[in-house]
């Protein structure tokens, strides 16, 4: 074997370079590269060998020499990047939860959105504890989304100590005095909808003022022409359009009425002493039927065979609709109305609160399903005025259930959610 210097041979296996890894095998690596590999004698295979793991080591403890010290630094930095943001990982999260319960996610539209919206901000200015707001579909077309979008603080943390649930109205007095500052989430349920023994009524017209700003639709839009010297109608005729399912009818009674609701309401209040004497009367359809004209024609019809169309009471009477619609000009006309016949809708009873010609509104009250489920009734429908008054008659607008699910689970939706 050829003899060459111990130091060209050791290095691979020098336990002196244990404590010294980073250092020694540029070291040693160098001092082999100073000696030409073609001015060894033939057959150094052990010196090829070395000379060939130099070679691989070197740029080995390069790379491991760079990479650690990166390493280091980049679990620093991703370190200080998750603490800036971690705000935002727990918002993604569970903190702040969708504001409708599970079943009503899919039955629930853009009125359910802003009524739950306009709860949390009364409450919010009543007690001076600013509100998250999360933008919706439909949001845009209202003054609140404008000036949420001003207002939203983007410093403002999005995760909490603590998560409180205001259930009852000895919850919202707990809330005088808290201090903004604390990291406590408020959490205001889906008021219409929550069956609860503390559960407490919004007072919408104490808030009418307020109401009215934040619903001003600021978007543009198409306005009705309503005759100015006649009483003016109106009726949400709601059918499902291409949004609903078709047992929406069956899950909620009051909000998909059976269409003989709209035409007995109508027919009775055009008999009813309500109406001004000699004044003409102007009806308007809004709809989220997808053939408006079809609902036109079959209230026309309907009202023809019960005599108070084209005239009743000695007063013209004019049917309208929109050959079109558009959410956003139905939003914008609804609140124009002397009368309004609705279903249990919050698209049109939120606006209702901040309308000021409103008259009348007419809404179902209660519903009953016969034993056999077969068929539901709205069997109470209620009449407020601008006063406040109530009156509530007995009906009995049926129409046949939709069952797509097992019946049981309709009587629990009925039970928690109607």
């Amino acid at each position: 074997m050829l003899a060459i210097p111990g130091k060209w041979t050791d290095p691979i296996e020098d336990p002196r370079l244990y404590g010294d890894l980073f250092i020694a095998p540029f070291r040693f690596s160098a001092r082999i590269l100073k000696n030409s590999y073609s001015s060894l004698p033939p057959g150094s295979s052990q010196v090829v060998e070395v000379f060939k793991r130099a070679l691989i080591f070197i740029p080995s403890a390069v790379v491991t020499t760079i990479a650690a010290p990166v390493a280091v630094l980049g679990i620093v930095v991703k370190w200080i990047d998750l603490s800036v943001r971690i705000d935002q990982f727990a918002y993604r999260g569970a903190a702040i939860a969708p504001f409708l319960p599970l079943p009503l996610e899919v039955y629930s539209r853009l009125g359910d959105r802003v009524a739950t919206y306009l709860h949390a901000k009364c409450v919010g200015e009543q007690f001076q504890i600013p509100v998250y707001f999360r933008p919706f579909q439909g949001s845009e077309f209202f003054a609140f989304s404008q000036e949420e979008h001003l207002k939203h603080d983007t410093k403002r943390p999005l995760y909490f100590k603590r998560i409180i649930t205001l259930n009852s109205a000895e919850d919202l007095k707990a809330l005088k005095g808290s201090d903004v500052n604390d990291s406590v989430l408020y959490l205001l349920p889906f008021c219409p909808h929550e069956k609860m023994k503390t559960h407490y009524s919004m007072d919408w017209q104490a808030f009418k003022p307020r109401i009215k700003e934040l619903l001003n639709v600021v978007q543009p839009h198409q306005k009705l022409d309503i005759p100015k010297n006649a009483y003016s109608i109106a009726l949400h005729v709601r059918t499902g359009g291409d949004y609903d399912r078709a047992d929406t009818s069956t899950m909620q009674p009051k909000k998909l009425p059976p269409f003989s609701y709209y035409v007995g309401e109508l027919e009775r209040f055009l008999n009813s002493r309500h109406l001004p004497k000699c004044k003409p009367l102007f009806i308007h359809i809004f709809t989220d039927d997808l053939q408006p004209v079809d609902v036109y024609q079959r209230l026309k019809e309907a009202l023809e065979k019960k005599g108070v169309f084209p005239r009743v009471g000695g007063r013209d009477v004019t049917l309208s609709y929109s050959a079109s619609p558009r959410l956003i000009d139905d939003v914008a006309n609804m609140t124009r109305f002397h009368c309004l016949i609705r279903p249990d809708s919050y698209l049109s009873g939120t606006l209702v609160e901040a309308a000021d010609r409103l008259h009348i509104q007419i809404v179902p009250e209660h519903f009953r399903a016969n034993d056999a489920f077969t068929e539901i009734a709205i069997d109470q429908t209620k009449s407020m005025n601008a006063s406040g008054d109530v009156e509530i008659r007995e009906t009995n607008y049926t129409m046949p259930t939709v069952q797509q699910l097992p019946q049981f689970f309709y009587r629990w939706f009925h039970r928690n959610f109607s």
